[in-house]
This record gives structure tokens, sequence and C-alpha cells, in this order.
């Protein structure tokens, strides 16, 4: 009977943690930040609600001359944001933001992108430089530079490979973190090619090139902007497909980023929308989004797809895939950049 009246108790002690007066509390909280960049600097944000949390993450002072911030790079438990017109890159801690050091470029720089290959190094290409910086993430040093045939912009790592894009030659190098020597150099057969972005579950590096009379000097007739795949094993070209919704619009398409996401797609926004394209299949870019798009990131983290309008102020979150608009905010201020990170 004793033991009876034990079970009842406990029923009843069950029950009554569940009552309207004591409801069962959902442990998940979907609260998160954006770090951004506008023109004097770097800003902080609560999402989903968008409340500004921190005006001066780090801040440029200077009176006379606005230094922006052209991408805000993640790896491990730090940030890397690159300078526009200045020779260095700034260090935070991912969960702080506190400042932690400052890569200085010397006569390098300003930085253009960077790609990490390891948990001490990092790659670096550059604005004016015909060269590829190696950053030592232990010190936070330029430790040395490989030589290249001109000046590269976007790159990307995948394990011990790299790749940089050559946009006046037309040309994508491979490299190799354990020589940091050029392994090959392939034609692209778009003019311009500028953004890179690497795929190592299929395989793939994913070279996105402008076009003809996409860069300021470049005063030809507009051609259409395409997307390269490259594999990795044998660094040789796949395939290469158009970037637009509409052929007839292709020669007017400017892309304005790219990224690339954990399971398989890279997304590119054009004025006509955002496109996805299968890296596997790389049958076709497909519009997702019918969205004039002035920029998009992939966050890891939360296997999203963050999207900036052209005034830099309305920002869409978009589900892992691009079809799906889960969250919306607009910011007092232009932005240059975004990443997100953990409350």
């Amino acid at each position: 009977m004793r033991y009876y009246n034990y079970i009842l108790f406990l029923v009843a002690a069950a029950l009554s943690s569940c009552t309207p007066s004591n409801p069962v509390i959902n442990s998940f909280n979907d609260k998160w930040r954006f770090v951004v960049a506008d023109a004097r600097g770097l800003s902080s944000y609560s999402m989903p609600t968008g409340e500004l949390l921190n005006p001066s993450v780090w801040r440029n002072d200077s009176s006379a001359e606005l230094y922006p911030i052209s991408a805000i790079k993640p790896f491990r438990d730090q940030l890397f944001a690159l300078a526009v017109q200045q020779p260095w890159i700034i260090v935070l801690d991912k969960k702080t933001l506190a400042i932690l050091d400052t890569v200085d470029l010397g006569t390098y720089g300003p930085a253009v992108d960077i790609a990490f290959a390891n948990a001490s190094t990092a790659y670096v290409t550059f604005a004016a430089s015909a060269n590829i910086g190696i950053v030592d993430l232990t010190t936070f040093v330029l430790a040395s530079t490989i030589p290249l045939p001109d000046v590269a912009a976007g790159i990307a790592v995948a394990g011990n490979q790299l790749c940089a894009a050559l946009p006046k030659l037309n040309q994508a190098v491979v490299l190799d973190s354990r020589t940091n020597s050029i392994e090959a150099t392939l034609s692209i057969p778009t003019q311009a090619p500028y953004f890179v972005g690497a795929d190592g579950l299929v395989g793939v590096f994913v070279v996105v090139a402008l076009g003809a009379g996409k860069l300021p000097s470049d005063e030809q007739p507009p051609s259409t902007p395409t997307m390269t795949f490259i594999e990795i094993a044998d660094r040789s070209i796949l395939k290469t497909i158009d970037l637009t919704a509409r052929a007839s619009e292709g020669p007017q398409q400017i892309v304005k980023s790219l990224a690339v996401n954990a399971s398989g797609f890279s997304f590119t926004p054009v004025q006509s929308g955002l496109l996805r394209a299968p890296n596997a299949q790389r049958n076709r870019a497909a519009a997702v989004q019918f969205i004039n798009y002035g920029l998009a990131v992939y966050d890891a983290a939360r296997a999203e797809l963050i999207c900036v309008y052209p005034d830099g102020k309305s920002i869409d979150v978009l589900s892992e895939y691009g079809d799906m608009r889960k969250n919306s905010v607009v910011l007092p201020d232009s932005i240059t950049a975004v990443v997100g990170i953990a409350l």
C-alpha cells in the first residue's frame, strides 16, 4: 500500500508541474547576432528582432577619411574584417567581439579576400599586388607571399588545395598549401573570373566570371556572367554554365557575390533574382528568389543564407536552399558586409 501511495504522489506531482500556472518551457532560444560593416566600422545587432546591440564594435574615428570594411569572414572562434583602403585585417573574438589583433599587410595590402587552410594558416589576395599572402594565425603576421602572374581577386580553400581567380588574365590558379606553389593554371572560358568558392562535399571549386565589359577598365560589349566548376582532385574544368534566369537578359546581369552552402549548392545574386546552381549536377542556374539582392552570405553555423538588398539596409534571412524567407529586418545604416554569429 505504501508503494501504491508513493506512485500516486509521483503522478500527482508530474501533473501539477504541467498546469497553466507552471507552463512547460521550450529551452530552444532562436536568438543570434549580426555583425555588420558600415562606413564607420563594425556594429552588432540582435536577431531575429534587429535590435542594435553595440554600435561601436570597432569604429574608424578619422574625420578626414573613412576606411570601410569590404568583408567579414568567420573562422573557428574568430572574425576577420578586411579593410577596403587600408593594408590591414582586423581580428576579433567571435564571442565577445573584442579586438584581438591587426594583421599588417604592409605594402601588399589592402586585402580582397581571405581563406583558411588550417588552424594556423590563412591565405590572402591583394587589391594591387600580384601575390598571395600567407598569414600566420598564431601570431597574426604576414609571414610570406606566393608570386602570381597577375593580381588575384577571390580565393577559396578545400583541404590542402587553394584556388584563386585572376580577372585580367581570365585564369584560375590552383595551389597546394603543402608546397605553397602553383600546381595548375586553368583558362576560364568567360572573361573576368572574380569570385571563388569551394565545395569539399562535391569536390569542386566554383569560379564565377563577371563577363566582358564588367570590369571598370573593360570597354567591350557586355557578355553573360558564368559559373565554372573545377574538379579539385585532378584540377580540371568540368563545366561552365550561364548565370541568368533568362538568356536575353544575360549580358546585362551583374554578379555581386558568391555563396556556397554545405549541401552542394552555389548562390549568386543578379538583378533578376537569386540564382541557385547544383554543384554536383551542374546543369543550370535557376532563380529561387526574384529579388534584386546586392550581397549573399552563407551562415554555416545556422545553415542559412543572409541576403542584403542593394540599399544596404534591408536584409532577408533565407533557408539553406534559398527558397524560403525565414526573417527580414531593416537596419538604420547602409552596410557593406555582414556575418551571422551566436548570441
